[in-house]
Protein backbone atom coordinates (compact mmCIF):
# COMPACT_ATOMS: atom_id res chain seq x y z
CA UNK A 1 0.00 0.00 0.00
CA UNK A 2 1.45 3.10 -1.14
CA UNK A 3 1.11 6.73 0.03
CA UNK A 4 -1.12 8.94 -1.89
CA UNK A 5 -0.94 12.66 -2.29
CA UNK A 6 -1.95 14.64 0.11
CA UNK A 7 -3.27 17.98 0.62
CA UNK A 8 -1.73 18.70 4.01
CA UNK A 9 -5.13 18.61 6.15
CA UNK A 10 -6.16 14.65 5.69
CA UNK A 11 -3.88 11.71 5.21
CA UNK A 12 -4.53 9.02 2.65
CA UNK A 13 -3.92 5.73 1.46
CA UNK A 14 -4.28 4.27 -1.51
CA UNK A 15 -6.33 0.69 -1.70
CA UNK A 16 -7.57 -1.62 -4.46
CA UNK A 17 -9.99 0.01 -6.85
CA UNK A 18 -13.07 -1.71 -6.04
CA UNK A 19 -13.92 -3.01 -2.43
CA UNK A 20 -17.22 -5.00 -1.72
CA UNK A 21 -18.14 -6.76 1.26
CA UNK A 22 -20.95 -8.79 2.48
CA UNK A 23 -21.89 -7.87 5.97
CA UNK A 24 -25.41 -9.40 8.18
CA UNK A 25 -27.09 -10.16 4.73
CA UNK A 26 -26.44 -6.41 2.80
CA UNK A 27 -23.30 -5.45 0.58
CA UNK A 28 -21.46 -2.52 0.41
CA UNK A 29 -19.32 -1.16 -2.31
CA UNK A 30 -16.62 1.17 -2.39
CA UNK A 31 -14.42 2.24 -5.69
CA UNK A 32 -12.94 5.45 -4.14
CA UNK A 33 -8.97 5.14 -5.15
CA UNK A 34 -7.82 6.45 -1.38
CA UNK A 35 -8.54 5.49 2.58
CA UNK A 36 -8.10 8.73 4.46
CA UNK A 37 -6.55 7.80 7.83
CA UNK A 38 -8.05 8.77 11.04
CA UNK A 39 -5.19 8.51 13.08
CA UNK A 40 -3.28 11.49 14.31
CA UNK A 41 0.61 11.42 13.24
CA UNK A 42 2.60 10.48 16.05
CA UNK A 43 5.64 11.93 16.34
CA UNK A 44 8.72 10.88 19.00
CA UNK A 45 10.19 14.75 19.20
CA UNK A 46 7.84 16.16 21.86
CA UNK A 47 4.87 16.79 19.42
CA UNK A 48 1.53 16.14 19.12
CA UNK A 49 -1.62 15.78 21.91
CA UNK A 50 -1.51 14.41 25.13
CA UNK A 51 -3.65 14.23 27.95
CA UNK A 52 -3.96 12.38 31.68
CA UNK A 53 -0.63 13.94 32.62
CA UNK A 54 1.27 11.66 30.05
CA UNK A 55 4.47 13.01 29.06
CA UNK A 56 5.14 13.47 25.20
CA UNK A 57 6.07 10.23 23.68
CA UNK A 58 9.84 9.76 22.74
CA UNK A 59 12.43 7.70 21.85
CA UNK A 60 16.10 6.86 22.67
CA UNK A 61 18.91 4.67 21.20
CA UNK A 62 18.53 1.12 22.11
CA UNK A 63 21.58 1.05 24.04
CA UNK A 64 24.03 -1.59 25.64
CA UNK A 65 27.04 -0.88 27.27
CA UNK A 66 29.00 -1.08 24.33
CA UNK A 67 26.22 -0.04 21.65
CA UNK A 68 23.96 2.98 21.39
CA UNK A 69 21.98 2.34 17.88
CA UNK A 70 22.87 6.08 15.86
CA UNK A 71 23.93 6.90 12.67
CA UNK A 72 24.61 9.95 13.59
CA UNK A 73 26.29 8.88 16.74
CA UNK A 74 28.53 6.27 14.29
CA UNK A 75 26.63 3.31 14.74
CA UNK A 76 25.81 1.16 11.39
CA UNK A 77 21.91 1.48 11.97
CA UNK A 78 19.48 2.90 14.33
CA UNK A 79 17.01 1.50 16.60
CA UNK A 80 14.87 2.49 18.96
CA UNK A 81 13.83 2.37 22.15
CA UNK A 82 10.07 4.05 22.23
CA UNK A 83 7.95 5.78 25.61
CA UNK A 84 4.29 5.96 25.02
CA UNK A 85 1.26 5.68 26.79
CA UNK A 86 -1.38 4.69 24.36
CA UNK A 87 -4.35 6.76 26.75
CA UNK A 88 -2.55 9.79 26.54
CA UNK A 89 -0.04 9.69 23.76
CA UNK A 90 -2.51 9.83 20.35
CA UNK A 91 -4.99 7.55 18.44
CA UNK A 92 -5.88 4.48 20.50
CA UNK A 93 -8.46 2.00 20.82
CA UNK A 94 -9.70 0.56 24.24
CA UNK A 95 -12.05 -2.47 25.63
CA UNK A 96 -13.49 -2.85 28.38
CA UNK A 97 -10.38 -4.11 29.90
CA UNK A 98 -9.93 -0.55 30.46
CA UNK A 99 -12.15 -0.74 33.19
CA UNK A 100 -11.80 -4.45 34.53
CA UNK A 101 -9.02 -6.66 36.65
CA UNK A 102 -8.87 -8.36 33.30
CA UNK A 103 -10.47 -8.47 30.11
CA UNK A 104 -9.96 -9.11 26.22
CA UNK A 105 -6.96 -6.84 24.35
CA UNK A 106 -7.98 -4.63 21.27
CA UNK A 107 -6.75 -6.74 18.41
CA UNK A 108 -8.52 -10.14 19.43
CA UNK A 109 -12.07 -8.34 19.23
CA UNK A 110 -11.28 -7.66 15.34
CA UNK A 111 -10.37 -9.95 12.84
CA UNK A 112 -9.76 -7.09 10.72
CA UNK A 113 -10.65 -5.70 7.09
CA UNK A 114 -13.84 -3.64 6.50
CA UNK A 115 -16.71 -2.91 8.50
CA UNK A 116 -19.70 -0.50 7.84
CA UNK A 117 -19.41 2.83 9.57
CA UNK A 118 -21.06 6.06 10.14
CA UNK A 119 -19.12 9.49 10.08
CA UNK A 120 -21.45 12.06 11.48
CA UNK A 121 -20.55 15.39 12.56
CA UNK A 122 -21.97 16.63 16.44
CA UNK A 123 -21.71 20.04 17.88
CA UNK A 124 -20.66 20.11 21.62
CA UNK A 125 -23.10 21.99 23.57
CA UNK A 126 -22.41 24.91 26.12
CA UNK A 127 -22.11 22.02 29.03
CA UNK A 128 -19.03 20.68 26.37
CA UNK A 129 -21.02 17.24 26.15
CA UNK A 130 -22.58 15.18 23.61
CA UNK A 131 -26.35 14.80 24.16
CA UNK A 132 -28.58 12.73 22.72
CA UNK A 133 -30.46 14.40 20.71
CA UNK A 134 -27.61 15.50 18.97
CA UNK A 135 -27.44 11.75 17.62
CA UNK A 136 -30.43 11.04 16.97
CA UNK A 137 -30.49 11.50 12.82
CA UNK A 138 -26.91 9.95 12.75
CA UNK A 139 -28.37 6.90 14.75
CA UNK A 140 -31.24 6.67 12.66
CA UNK A 141 -28.78 6.52 9.97
CA UNK A 142 -27.17 3.84 11.30
CA UNK A 143 -30.27 1.53 11.55
CA UNK A 144 -30.94 2.28 7.70
CA UNK A 145 -27.51 1.23 6.93
CA UNK A 146 -27.15 -1.31 9.12
CA UNK A 147 -23.51 0.24 10.16
CA UNK A 148 -21.99 -1.16 13.46
CA UNK A 149 -18.94 1.56 13.92
CA UNK A 150 -19.93 5.07 14.43
CA UNK A 151 -17.28 7.85 13.98
CA UNK A 152 -17.76 11.05 15.51
CA UNK A 153 -16.27 14.32 14.72
CA UNK A 154 -17.01 17.09 17.07
CA UNK A 155 -17.20 20.61 15.95
CA UNK A 156 -16.00 22.62 15.21
CA UNK A 157 -13.21 20.85 14.28
CA UNK A 158 -9.92 22.22 14.22
CA UNK A 159 -6.51 21.18 13.47
CA UNK A 160 -5.12 22.14 16.78
CA UNK A 161 -6.52 18.62 17.45
CA UNK A 162 -3.26 16.83 16.23
CA UNK A 163 -0.96 18.59 18.66
CA UNK A 164 -3.36 19.92 21.94
CA UNK A 165 -2.24 19.38 25.61
CA UNK A 166 -5.60 18.64 26.77
CA UNK A 167 -4.53 19.08 30.28
CA UNK A 168 -4.14 22.98 29.73
CA UNK A 169 -6.70 25.08 28.89
CA UNK A 170 -10.39 24.59 28.77
CA UNK A 171 -11.72 21.33 29.50
CA UNK A 172 -12.02 19.43 26.32
CA UNK A 173 -15.52 17.91 25.31
CA UNK A 174 -17.07 14.27 26.18
CA UNK A 175 -20.32 12.14 25.81
CA UNK A 176 -23.13 12.63 28.03
CA UNK A 177 -23.78 9.04 29.91
CA UNK A 178 -27.18 9.50 28.18
CA UNK A 179 -25.75 9.84 24.83
CA UNK A 180 -23.70 7.31 25.64
CA UNK A 181 -26.23 4.83 26.91
CA UNK A 182 -27.98 5.69 23.50
CA UNK A 183 -25.09 4.47 21.49
CA UNK A 184 -24.83 0.99 23.09
CA UNK A 185 -28.68 0.35 22.93
CA UNK A 186 -27.91 0.80 19.11
CA UNK A 187 -26.31 -1.59 16.88
CA UNK A 188 -22.70 0.24 17.56
CA UNK A 189 -19.77 -2.14 18.15
CA UNK A 190 -17.07 0.01 17.97
CA UNK A 191 -17.44 4.05 18.55
CA UNK A 192 -14.77 6.07 17.32
CA UNK A 193 -13.75 9.43 18.51
CA UNK A 194 -12.31 12.48 18.18
CA UNK A 195 -12.45 13.22 22.17
CA UNK A 196 -9.13 12.54 24.27
CA UNK A 197 -11.55 10.79 26.46
CA UNK A 198 -15.33 9.67 26.60
CA UNK A 199 -15.73 11.25 29.92
CA UNK A 200 -14.57 14.69 31.84
CA UNK A 201 -10.97 14.03 32.19
CA UNK A 202 -11.09 14.28 36.02
CA UNK A 203 -14.15 11.38 36.33
CA UNK A 204 -12.95 8.52 38.37
CA UNK A 205 -16.31 6.67 38.17
CA UNK A 206 -15.95 6.74 33.71
CA UNK A 207 -20.01 6.74 33.60
CA UNK A 208 -19.77 7.02 29.60
CA UNK A 209 -17.42 4.11 29.41
CA UNK A 210 -19.63 1.83 31.81
CA UNK A 211 -23.12 3.33 30.02
CA UNK A 212 -20.99 2.03 26.66
CA UNK A 213 -19.58 -1.53 27.71
CA UNK A 214 -22.54 -1.88 29.88
CA UNK A 215 -20.50 -2.40 32.78
CA UNK A 216 -22.66 -1.41 36.28
CA UNK A 217 -21.19 1.37 38.13
CA UNK A 218 -18.44 0.34 40.63
CA UNK A 219 -17.62 -3.01 38.83
CA UNK A 220 -14.54 -4.42 37.64
CA UNK A 221 -15.55 -7.44 37.43
CA UNK A 222 -15.23 -8.36 33.54
CA UNK A 223 -18.40 -11.15 34.20
CA UNK A 224 -20.69 -8.05 34.75
CA UNK A 225 -20.14 -6.52 31.33
CA UNK A 226 -22.88 -6.88 28.74
CA UNK A 227 -20.94 -5.31 26.03
CA UNK A 228 -17.90 -7.14 26.34
CA UNK A 229 -17.17 -7.23 22.08
CA UNK A 230 -17.21 -3.42 21.90
CA UNK A 231 -14.32 -1.40 21.48
CA UNK A 232 -13.84 3.08 21.90
CA UNK A 233 -11.35 4.84 19.58
CA UNK A 234 -10.13 8.54 20.99
CA UNK A 235 -8.34 11.02 19.45
CA UNK A 236 -8.68 10.48 15.94
CA UNK A 237 -8.94 13.65 13.55
CA UNK A 238 -11.64 13.18 10.65
CA UNK A 239 -10.49 16.19 8.46
CA UNK A 240 -13.41 18.85 7.16
CA UNK A 241 -13.11 16.90 3.49
CA UNK A 242 -15.08 14.28 4.63
CA UNK A 243 -18.26 14.20 4.30
CA UNK A 244 -20.96 13.00 6.80
CA UNK A 245 -22.65 9.32 5.64
CA UNK A 246 -21.75 5.84 4.88
CA UNK A 247 -18.10 4.63 5.41
CA UNK A 248 -16.80 1.10 5.13
CA UNK A 249 -13.85 0.91 8.28
CA UNK A 250 -10.37 -0.30 8.70
CA UNK A 251 -9.23 -0.19 12.32
CA UNK A 252 -5.64 -1.55 11.79
CA UNK A 253 -3.60 -2.07 15.42
CA UNK A 254 -0.60 -4.03 16.75
CA UNK A 255 -1.13 -7.14 18.58
CA UNK A 256 -0.73 -6.05 21.83
CA UNK A 257 -1.81 -7.59 24.86
CA UNK A 258 -2.86 -4.15 26.56
CA UNK A 259 -6.35 -2.31 27.24
CA UNK A 260 -5.45 -0.15 24.70
CA UNK A 261 -3.06 -0.22 21.67
CA UNK A 262 -2.24 2.50 19.51
CA UNK A 263 -4.33 2.62 16.61
CA UNK A 264 -4.97 3.33 12.64
CA UNK A 265 -9.18 3.94 11.45
CA UNK A 266 -8.73 4.12 7.40
CA UNK A 267 -12.14 5.06 5.66
CA UNK A 268 -13.31 4.97 2.50
CA UNK A 269 -16.73 6.09 1.19
CA UNK A 270 -19.59 3.28 0.34
CA UNK A 271 -22.55 3.03 -0.45
CA UNK A 272 -24.88 0.31 0.29
CA UNK A 273 -25.79 -0.91 -3.42
CA UNK A 274 -27.50 -4.31 -2.53
CA UNK A 275 -29.84 -5.96 -0.08
CA UNK A 276 -29.67 -10.10 -0.23
CA UNK A 277 -33.14 -11.27 0.48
Amino acid sequence: MRAAPSNGSISTRRVSPVIEIDWHGRRYRSDAPVASDLAIPLSFDGRGPRVFGAAAAGSTPLATEHFSARVADGASCNASTLRIAPHGNGTHTETVAHLCESGPDAPSLLAGGWMPAWLASVEIGASAAIAPDSLTEALACVENTGAIALVLRTVPNDMGKLRRDYDRGAPPGRLSTAAAQLVADSRIEHLIVDLPSLDRLDDPELPAHRAFFGLPPGSRNLRDAKRRHATITEMIFAADELADGLYLLDLQMPRWRLEAVPSRPLVVPAKQWETNA
